[in-house]
């Protein structure tokens, strides 16, 4: 999987010859203030930007291989500080709303030995919960969703006076903390 990040970001940057206006962000951690269930709070991130086109790798709050692609507008910066917004595209998420709409159906379904659906309409609901995404706790929970690409604004507040700048973003109900660095 690393060799298929790194390939993506190679491509998507192939055609950078100078360092100059380019940045990188690495990690993340977030909380999940609004949710109670157990999610992922490392994401191993690896973004790239250069002149404000972003791309990158994350593991998202569901602990699935995640992929972002946007580009970062600066809004504003004063007194070493800067807020932007990313906005662009994601995919590993396999649904883009259902935090949104506060709540989130998971169902048991009965699985071939192949891994197919025995009959998609026969299914048991196990339990309504909030949360962005598809969230499963039980082995027995098909994930019979696929991935897709959601849109997305993301608002980034950065503090630029040290060369490794601490960057937190919102992320749907997540709040993460990253670190930047400027070439």
């Amino acid at each position: 999987m690393n060799k298929v990040i790194i390939l993506f970001l190679l491509f998507a940057f192939s055609g950078i010859t100078k360092a100059e206006n380019l940045s990188i962000y690495f990690g993340a951690a977030s909380i999940h203030p609004f949710s109670k269930l157990d999610l992922n709070e490392d994401h191993k991130m690896l973004a790239v930007d250069y002149k404000g086109l972003f791309a990158g790798y994350f593991r998202n709050s569901f602990d699935e291989d995640s992929f972002a692609l946007g580009y970062r507008a600066k809004i504003f910066e004063k007194n070493h500080w800067e807020f932007g917004l990313l906005v662009g595209a994601s995919y590993g998420y396999r649904d883009c709303t259902s935090g949104f709409k506060g709540y989130y159906e998971y169902r048991e379904y009965n699985v071939n030995e192949d891994g197919t659906l025995d009959d998609p309409n026969d299914f048991k609901v196990i339990r309504k919960k909030g949360g962005y995404g598809d969230y499963l706790e039980s082995p027995q929970v098909f994930k019979r969703a696929d991935r897709r690409i959601c849109p997305g604004v993301v608002p980034m507040l950065t503090y630029t006076q040290y060369q490794i700048k601490p960057t937190v973003m919102v992320v749907g109900d997540a709040v993460a903390l990253s670190a930047r660095y400027d070439f």
